[in-house]
């Protein structure tokens, strides 16, 4: 994966809108290396970062950031008034997860406004491989993939063309027909013997890709060609259920089922088809998930984590309370739900009254701190602080920073709406 927010739904991405941010050397670092971030960038950076791995590996309890390097120094930046406008850079930041060193790509976009928008995704070390430029008749062959051509597919393998030609992201044929859901060519191709086990450029093969992007017709076609519905490839090792989960089609996690998938799957950070499902926002996956687990009398597959993942994208209340009946709440875990509903661009202001009326206390702190209200003041999300105050939220409570919801306001409608308290 290349992209930093969510390609071919592989991995979990994360966006968010820091307050400010310079391209320059930080006067202060609050982590080891050597980031271009300001203080407050790092913090943003280092929260987001630690929120995120604990939600999808929330076994382990001690982790921190352990290392940072500039991957791709600052380009096309213009400063104004000491703020970036345009422009942006890449780091990579290493993370002590209770013992395990993981990575994460940290990519920094002006927004335009001042701000900068931070996209996260799983690094690795090894470089990525290359692949020569298709020519010729084996060109024409993957531009006939991209159509579902299948005839014009036939017509240029009896010319000689390459079945396994490859684009410069390392797809051939057949992974361009399962991104794009051709069956009838994919199943061609798959009769002419290509490989069901050969990779892109970023470690998926044909089976993630049609799982990733809820192609159940091409998926079958795959597994009844030998494809291995359990296998776990790319960066973040992530089986093809995992990856159907997050793509919303429930047709295509039954063929992966059908085909021999396993519920019992989890990727490089912990996570399950159901966190997969609510991190995508995918309500009715999750319900349907929920009911094949008690349907098979399986225990929880990552009730608790696919709640605690809530954040960015909303389910709806009834899958909500569905992943809650199933996984046994404590108040603290709701309280992390809370503190995740309101951390992150998007609100999900149903899912946090709801979270409230199921025990979370609104003066509850984070780990560092933090309050629903100063979280909600920090991302903008009046009308989630406007629900807070209404039901108790405590304005002079501070975070570790000493900071109050008001010190972290981003705008003056914000201050005016919690001075004001309501």
């Amino acid at each position: 994966m290349n992209r930093f927010v969510c390609a071919n739904r592989i991995l979990v991405a994360m966006a968010c809108l820091a307050a400010t941010a310079m391209v320059q050397a930080a006067a202060q670092n609050l982590v080891p290396g050597d980031t271009r971030g300001t203080p407050l960038l790092q913090r943003d950076t280092m929260t987001q970062l630690l929120f995120m791995d604990r939600a999808m590996a929330s076994d382990c309890k001690d982790r921190k950031i352990v290392n940072t390097a500039v991957v791709e120094p600052p380009k096309d930046a213009q400063i104004k008034g000491g703020r970036m406008m345009t422009g942006g850079w890449k780091e990579r930041w290493s993370m002590d997860r209770c013992g395990t060193v993981v990575i994460y790509d940290v990519q920094y976009t002006a927004d335009g406004k001042g701000g900068t928008f931070i996209a996260f995704k799983v690094g690795k070390d090894e470089p990525e491989p290359a692949y020569p430029e298709a020519t010729g008749i084996d060109a024409e062959l993957l531009q006939a993939a991209e159509v579902g051509d299948a005839a014009r597919l036939q017509d240029l393998l009896a010319q000689g063309a390459n079945l396994d030609a490859r684009d410069p992201i390392g797809r051939n044929a057949l992974m361009i027909t399962a991104v794009k859901g051709h069956a009838a060519a994919a199943t061609l191709l798959l009769d002419q013997g290509t490989d069901v086990t050969l990779r892109n450029k970023y470690g998926a093969n044909a089976l993630q890709l049609a799982a990733g992007n809820g192609r159940a017709d091409v998926a079958r076609q795959l597994l009844a060609h030998g494809a291995n519905p359990n296998e776990k490839t790319g960066p973040a090792d992530e089986p093809p259920m995992i990856l159907a989960a997050g793509s919303g089609s429930i047709e295509t996690v039954q063929a992966l089922l059908d085909g021999g998938a396993s519920f019992e799957v989890r990727d490089r950070l912990g996570g399950t088809p159901l966190s997969r499902a609510a991190v995508a926002g995918r309500s009715a996956m999750i319900l349907f998930l929920l009911d094949q687990e008690a349907a098979q009398e399986r225990p929880d597959q990552g009730g608790k984590r696919a709640l605690l993942s809530l954040g960015g994208r909303c389910i709806s209340v009834e899958a909500a309370q569905a992943l809650k009946d199933r996984g046994g709440y404590l108040q603290a875990e709701m309280q992390a739900v809370l503190s995740g509903l309101v951390t992150g661009p998007t609100s999900c202001f149903e899912l946090v009254k709801w979270t409230v009326d199921g025990g979370a206390e609104v003066n509850g702190q984070n780990d560092y701190g933090n309050t629903a209200l100063i979280l909600s003041s920090m991302w903008g999300h009046r009308e989630a602080a406007k629900f807070l105050l209404a039901r108790g939220a405590d304005v002079r409570l501070k975070n570790r920073d000493g900071l109050t919801a008001i010190d972290v306001a981003g705008d003056r409608a914000m201050r005016k709406l919690l001075k004001d308290g309501k």
